[in-house]
């Protein structure tokens, strides 16, 4: 699989975009797999300042790859390349027991096969979490 990397088009460029789509050039699909949850996960949190913040932690690590997918995708476009994504679904609720469950990896493996073999790929990534979880593709 070859790596796809995004870089603006320079005016330096011999065939300008248009002139690129019209001889008949496909442009580069870049495909990311994103090793974690977009949607969000209600849950209680105990009132102490060490779980409090184990939670902002983690909702701010979500926000963040909402806004990584955004930036790659925004770069994707200016190289004129198409950017399509996968994520941990969300009927896949499970969660790890300890820090490295090997069941949980076996079975969050097993889960990630199936998505590619469907060929799940998400085009556009969501604003929020709250919509990652409302606009999943289905299958």
């Amino acid at each position: 699989m070859r790596t796809c990397s995004a870089r603006a088009p320079s005016t330096s460029d011999s065939a300008g975009p248009r002139q690129q789509a019209d001889s008949g050039a496909t442009s580069p699909r870049c495909q990311l797999i994103r090793n974690g949850r977009l949607y969000p996960q209600y849950a209680t949190t105990q009132e102490s300042t060490l779980a409090i913040a184990r939670r902002a932690i983690e909702t701010i690590v979500k926000y963040q790859a909402i806004s990584d997918l955004t930036r790659i995708k925004s770069h994707a476009t200016a190289a004129h390349a198409q950017l399509r994504f996968v994520a941990i679904p969300t009927e896949f609720t499970e969660q790890a027991k300890t820090e490295f469950d090997r069941d949980y990896m076996q079975r969050l493996f097993e889960v990630g096969r199936q998505v590619g073999r469907k060929s799940v790929w998400r085009p556009d990534p969501p604003l929020t979490a709250a919509l990652a979880a409302q606009n999943e593709p289905s299958e």
